[in-house]
């Protein structure tokens, strides 16, 4: 029993790394797109990066991760 929430752990953990390390990205592309006046570009990265990473964490909460 103990291996297996030693086991959901490490793969939430590695999911929420991956979460943080897309929106890191897609943030600083954000930064770049305000810095060159691309401001409704940037808004919608900004958007579905949003959308996208909620839907990643309430699927892995559904799943039980």
């Amino acid at each position: 029993m103990t291996a297996i929430l030693v086991k959901r752990r490490q793969i939430a953990d590695m999911d929420y790394r991956t979460l943080y390390f897309y929106l890191f990205n897609q943030i600083t592309d954000a930064v770049e797109e305000l810095d060159a006046g691309m401001y409704a570009e940037a808004r919608e990265r900004l958007a579905a990066a949003q959308s996208s990473t909620e839907e990643q964490v309430i699927s892995a909460d559904e799943n039980g991760l």
